[in-house]
């Protein structure tokens, strides 16, 4: 297997173009690789996905969690079958993946050509005021997998439920809490990824914060 393997996780929102914006883009540069996409199974607009999801090549993933949009303002009882349904995707991926590494998709990722240099800690993250793992950033599935299967549901619940007041509803501030805070696995601000006048001085591989791509329709 090279070292360097690559699956991409993809959970989707509601702007469909924005969604076939990113999918195309990202064959462009790897035709071959695995794509999980993620969509909750009561949606009224499969078929769109199941299409795009079938010309692209793209493992489509229907859940009966829902997650699609988690408000923070709901309550903590709304939202936390979500947050454990989005560690169950990442999760799933890393299952069911034979790579390396797993790197995050969103409506905003878009790639400029194909990676060059990857981390040399187990996450390769965005920067700090944009999140943890947010779009575009790359993490290790053996890690994923070790340690989403070490934490307990309980440990897991009382670590969204500390923070219920603030962060809980953020998947990647949660994954660092879990990851680096609990853990004390290593991460590294990723070289390959740029936003804006952030790193997009030089020669990279991604970027995520496209805005006039997130709301395509």
């Amino acid at each position: 297997m090279n070292d360097n393997s690559i699956t991409f996780r993809y959970s989707t929102y509601t702007y469909k173009f924005s969604f076939l914006n990113t999918i195309s883009n990202v064959r462009a540069f790897y035709p071959n690789e695995k794509i999980f996409v993620y969509l909750d199974d009561n949606r009224k607009d499969l078929d769109f996905y199941k299409i795009i999801s079938e010309k692209y090549n793209v493992n489509l993933v229907l859940t009966e969690g829902h997650s699609t949009y988690i408000d923070r303002n709901d309550s903590f009882e709304i939202n936390y079958p979500k947050c454990l349904e989005r560690f169950s995707r990442i999760l799933h991926c890393a299952e069911n993946s034979n790579t390396t590494w797993m790197i995050t998709l969103e409506d905003d990722v878009q790639f400029r050509r194909k990676i060059h240099t990857f981390p040399n800690t187990d996450f390769g993250t965005n920067r700090e005021l944009v999140g943890f793992t947010g779009g575009g950033s790359i993490m290790k599935n053996s890690v994923v997998r070790k340690f989403l299967h070490k934490i307990t549901p309980d440990e897991l619940y009382e670590l969204h439920y500390k923070y219920r007041n603030s962060i809980y509803w953020a998947t990647d501030a949660m994954l660092k809490i879990v990851f680096i805070d609990k853990y004390k696995c290593t991460s590294e601000k990723w070289i390959e990824l740029a936003e804006h006048e952030y790193y997009d001085d030089r020669d990279y591989a991604i970027f995520h914060g496209c805005k006039k791509l997130h709301k395509l329709g």
